[in-house]
């Protein structure tokens, strides 16, 4: 029996004996998590009463493919900027490119990223990379910190050794390296930039109170109040020089006009931007298909190489042009038409789990339909990956045990691992804004 097998079966054990505070427990974290701001919106984040348990091999899996995979899209998309036909095989609505190619006076482009992932033993598959403004890396920690506290993983902790990092620390890091190599002579002072209305709010509350009292001053903003003025980014009464940019990207170019002074902070080198605009491009996800194109194998190193042919599934943009599948050149519209079930339609810069289909579980009309839609462009198709399940508990009648299906979502902070958290749902689009569950991940790690 694996590591990870024992370690939920003695969980799950251990909540048993606690069943008739099961119930009870649940509610406490619900609160917990309303008291310490994991919420969104004005609700707490959906949560089961187990973490998600991986093996210290896996972990290590994870930590070393997601840094090569880093450093494969730091080339992808400096090349975007150099080169057209990089450009032409991402491609990008043109009001956006000549945004991504403009110098950004980084080093790296992806401060803060978070690759979604299914993981089943050894097998693992990037999906897609959340590049933009990816959101729960501050909510991930402190929802970790409400489990630690909870009896049954204090009792659980007696028996398992556990592997735990420091996200925030690891983002105040990054962001405070961006501002070093930005050149700034200043020192940081910093605004977490997003609308005010959006759910994602609370977890910025968290995020400026960590940043306050370990040294890095930080103020709230919507884009829309930023100002320029005397030579100066300004939000409010506080000079600003570093920006940790949450509004994504496509919302906050379609209102451009409201928020003038941040692009014209950008322009005149007054603040530096992490993650920068051009940090979109590894978002998009004909990153994938690039990555995954044998023509392109010559711009990594043997590497980078490996991973991506491992760990990235086969994908391609939607066009009427041959691609390489399986030894052979076809068009990836007839792969789709001839095998539904093996196949997954996405948007190419959608978020969100918002217009993916799943072949399988398409209609043959439905299925027939998006392929016409993506006759217009904008479109990838992607060999499917198996969803992972395992048990979770329920509280519904009593506490029993029910299948979920499992998305791990490891973040890239700086270029390196800064742990994961999963998402759980009985359906097969995985997303806590379409319902689904978020637990706190924990690598258990042998003796």
């Amino acid at each position: 029996m694996s590591i990870v097998s024992q370690a939920v079966g003695h969980y799950h054990e251990l909540l048993s004996q606690r069943a008739g505070s099961a119930a009870d427990m649940l509610a406490a974290v619900y609160a917990e998590q309303e008291r310490r701001g994991v919420v969104y919106a004005t609700r707490a984040i959906p949560t089961m009463l187990r973490p998600q348990f991986i093996s210290g091999k896996q972990d290590a899996l994870l930590e070393y493919s997601l840094a090569v995979l880093a450093r494969a899209l730091e080339k992808v998309i400096k090349l975007y900027a150099e080169e057209e036909y990089v450009r032409a095989a991402i491609p990008f609505p043109a009001d956006a490119v000549p945004y991504f190619m403009k110098p950004t006076g980084l080093r790296r482009n992806l401060m803060i990223a978070r690759f979604d992932a299914f993981l089943q033993g050894s097998d693992l598959k990037y999906i897609e990379f959340n590049t933009d403004s990816p959101a729960s890396v501050v909510w991930n920690e402190v929802h970790q910190e409400v489990f630690d506290e909870l009896s049954v993983m204090q009792e659980f902790r007696t028996k398992y050794r556990l592997r735990t990092l420091e996200p925030r620390r690891m983002l105040q890091e990054a962001l405070l390296e961006a501002h070093r190599d930005f050149g700034l002579s200043e020192a940081p002072s910093l605004a977490i930039v997003d609308w005010r209305d959006v759910a994602t709010w609370p977890e910025f509350e968290l995020a400026k109170a960590w940043f306050d009292a370990n040294g890095l001053p930080t103020v709230l903003a919507d884009p829309r109040e930023l100002e320029v003025r005397n030579g100066a980014l300004w939000a409010g009464d506080t000079k600003i020089n570093l920006v940790y940019r949450r509004v994504i990207w496509r919302e906050l170019l379609n209102r451009k006009t409201d928020c003038q002074p941040l692009f014209d902070a950008v322009d005149q080198g007054l603040a530096c931007v992490a993650n920068p605009f051009r940090a979109k491009v590894a978002g998009n996800k004909a990153m994938l298909s690039f990555l995954r194109n044998p023509d392109h194998a010559h711009l990594f190193d043997a590497e980078e190489n490996a991973v991506i042919e491992r760990h990235i599934p086969w994908t391609a943009v939607l066009r009427h042009r041959p691609v390489r599948f399986e030894g052979r050149r076809a068009d990836p519209f007839d792969l789709a038409v001839a095998d539904k079930d093996g196949f997954v339609l996405k948007p190419l810069n959608a978020y969100g789990g918002r217009g993916v289909l799943m072949g399988d579980e398409a209609s043959q009309t439905d299925w027939e339909q998006a392929l016409a839609e993506a006759e217009g462009g904008g479109w990838c198709l992607q060999r499917r990956v198996n969803i992972p399940e395992a048990e979770f508990p329920v509280m519904e009648g009593g506490l029993h045990f029910e299948p979920r299906k499992i998305n791990l979502n490891p973040f890239s902070i700086g270029g390196q691992y800064g742990g994961c958290l999963t998402r759980v749902s009985t359906n097969s689009i995985i997303n806590v804004t379409a319902g689904g569950g978020m637990i706190p991940t924990y690598a258990v790690l042998e003796d």
